[in-house]
């Protein structure tokens, strides 16, 4: 009887393991970000609200904007609302890897897709780069300047990463994404 319970514990982690799955989520360049969004901004984190919607939970980020990138014709003013998953509701937390996190006051530039009423960050936290001061140097740094390769879909393969590992210079970060917009892009 013991045996046969084993084999079916077994059997059942095995059934379940398989069933698991993962998301991957492939850095892509700067251009092809550029390309699939349909806001690019820079702005400050104004406030966060964590709530529940159905099984998952969300954190409502409102985002003060500074500086419209995309689209160039009707640019956003004010402040947007960011829907990112994860959060903290009573004693349930909810937490993905991919998904950025923020802290109030903080400063960022995003790569945007309209839902509704809101908006996701477009790549999960490839797609939310962080804004440095320091002195007379503002540099745009976050998970696409961490990584040397970036996922082409033009060719389906591994590319080099054509930004500088570490950060840029935001006038550069902001010359390349008009660039792809002048460009026809948009």
């Amino acid at each position: 009887m013991r045996v046969s319970r084993v084999i079916v514990l077994t059997l059942l982690t095995l059934l379940l393991c398989g069933a698991a799955s993962a998301t991957m989520v492939l850095p892509s360049s700067i251009e092809k970000m550029t390309l699939g969004s349909d806001l690019v901004v820079r702005g400050r984190i104004a406030s966060q609200s964590v709530r529940a919607e159905g099984a998952t939970i969300v954190t409502d980020v409102v985002v003060e904007l500074a500086e419209s990138l995309k689209p160039q014709a009707n640019p956003a003013t004010g402040s947007i609302t960011v829907k990112v998953l994860g959060g903290t509701v009573g004693d349930t937390t909810m937490k993905l890897d991919l998904a950025p996190a923020f802290a109030d006051g903080e400063e960022v530039a995003l790569f945007l897709k309209r839902n509704g009423d809101r908006y996701l960050i477009y790549g999960l936290y490839y797609g939310a780069c962080r804004i440095r001061t320091d002195g007379l140097t503002t540099t745009v740094t976050g998970p696409l300047y961490q990584t040397g390769q970036v996922y082409d879909f033009t060719t389906g393969r591994m590319t080099v990463n054509p930004v500088p590992f570490g950060g840029e210079p935001w006038q550069n970060f902001k010359a390349r994404v008009l660039a792809v917009i002048s460009a026809g892009a948009e």
